[in-house]
């Protein structure tokens, strides 16, 4: 996928039962948890991390009231993005067809859905580092406040481990959420950017 320059997706991360609005903490598998936004660069660290949703939050709403958003808007020279269905198409993000019909539109999602899974395996490195965060080990039992302060904490710890090449021992592979698909926050120019690079390189 030429100019990409990350990937981006949400995790759920399990934290006890808020004092506070606990029912937005409530996720979509019935318990109380953060959507994290990461976004992982080629080498499976995490370039970028948001930590402060409720488990309610819909992926595209993080990224559309996130700092990298605003910068990526201001800034398209820079390549783009690939994130799923959940996500907005744009010149910056790119999204898969939700209906590929021809042989490219079909090699363009295949070749969109091996680059992405270099997210969900980031984030099955990370939490597999500390089990604190995993599915397995959670929930975190501090304070929310605390619990932002560790997940971001084992973000930085995770890409020091990369870089040293620290092995890790996966315990699963992050799963893949099937977020409804967002059908009306397709701009134009994105349009125009995935259909190039169907047309040119598939």
């Amino acid at each position: 996928m030429p100019n990409t320059v990350g990937c981006v997706d949400g995790t759920l991360i399990a934290i006890k039962r808020p004092t506070e609005r606990e029912d937005a903490y409530v996720c979509r598998k019935m318990f109380h948890a953060l959507n994290v936004q990461g976004v992982c660069d080629n080498k499976k660290r995490l370039t970028n991390l948001v930590v402060k949703w409720p488990g309610c939050t819909h992926d595209a709403h993080i990224w559309n009231n996130c700092e990298l958003m605003n910068y990526m808007e201001n800034h398209h020279n820079i390549g783009h993005l690939l994130g799923d269905s959940a996500y907005p198409l744009r010149q910056y993000l790119l999204t898969p067809l939700r209906n590929p019909v021809t042989p490219g539109e079909r090699a363009f999602n295949s070749a969109h859905k091996r680059a992405r899974q270099r997210i969900e395996d980031t984030f099955g490195r990370w939490k597999s580092r500390w089990m604190c965060i995993h599915k397995y080990g959670g929930p975190l039992t501090v304070n929310l406040e605390t619990a932002i302060d560790v997940i971001v904490s084992t973000g930085i710890l995770h890409n020091i481990c990369e870089d040293l090449g620290i092995p890790v021992d996966l315990l699963d592979p992050e799963e893949q959420e099937n977020e409804d698909e967002n059908d009306d926050t397709q701009d134009i120019d994105g349009r125009h950017l995935r259909n190039r690079l169907i047309a040119e390189r598939f």
